[in-house]
């Protein structure tokens, strides 16, 4: 299908906007609406249209869910949305993923796998182990940061989101308790518990989404935000922090 004829270069059709309403009310105990507020205001810029390539063809559709759970919540991600954004057929969509959870699962992998070309897992794992050290943890903030610039911001949007209902399926269950105990372990073992280091990386995941989802603040702000926010979290989390010493050095 040519680029004229996708769904973001096309009018759009009477009664939209009042279904677009009702959704967000509907769903507005969703997690992910924090983020539409947020781009409220925004004009994204949609996928390409689709290339014939196979792998670049399953890439773009990766992106164009992406694109839908960034800009329109978790909700609204089916193939069917998918399609419309992409501008192919449906069949096309679920000839690539045949499950609706196989998209969740693309977009979290996809995420990852540009995070690991940006800083190596061992680096990764040092960025965590250094999440007190406000300099030392920047390398990776940064690489995060560098991989929301270039495919948004959902894979953290699906990582922070714990609870997606019926269509978390038990692969994307799996995929992202991996990321978080791989992420978790630096911190343990710099002192922090096991419930301790987990909340920690939950509560990275959350805030570097909020911060680079928002539109009242730019790349450098959301960074430095991150870097102070985590700081203070592992400090607070710290065997130290229980001292009385500690308390009191604090400012």
């Amino acid at each position: 299908m040519a680029a004229s004829s996708a769904p973001w270069n096309r009018e759009p059709p009477a009664g939209m906007q009042g279904r677009a309403v009702m959704q967000l009310i509907q769903c507005v105990d969703n997690l992910s609406k924090r983020w539409i507020v947020c781009h409220a205001m925004m004009q994204p810029t949609p996928p390409l249209p689709l290339e014939a390539h196979g792998e670049r063809r399953r890439s773009q559709l990766v992106r164009a869910a992406a694109f839908v759970i960034e800009n329109e919540g978790v909700d609204a991600m089916r193939p069917p949305r998918v399609a419309e954004v992409a501008g192919c057929a449906r069949s096309l969509v679920y000839r690539y993923f045949p499950k609706r959870s196989d998209l969740f699962v693309a977009v979290t992998e996809e995420f990852g796998h540009r995070l690991e070309e940006k800083l190596a897992p061992a680096e990764q794992a040092e960025g965590m182990r250094s999440l007190g050290d406000a300099d030392a943890s920047r390398p990776l903030l940064e690489a995060i940061s560098d991989v929301v610039e270039e495919i948004g911001v959902a894979g953290l949007i699906l990582h922070a989101t714990p609870r997606l209902g019926s269509h978390r399926s038990e692969e994307l269950g799996s995929l992202t308790r991996r990321v978080e105990a791989r992420w978790a372990e630096p911190l343990r073992a710099s002192g922090l518990g096991q419930i301790e280091s987990t909340l920690v990386v939950r509560s990275a995941v959350a805030l570097l989404a909020e911060f680079h989802a928002r539109d009242d603040i730019d790349r450098e702000a959301a960074i430095e935000l991150g870097r102070r926010a985590l700081a203070a979290l592992v400090r607070e989390f710290s065997p130290k922090a229980s001292a009385p010493e500690w308390k009191e050095t604090r400012s």
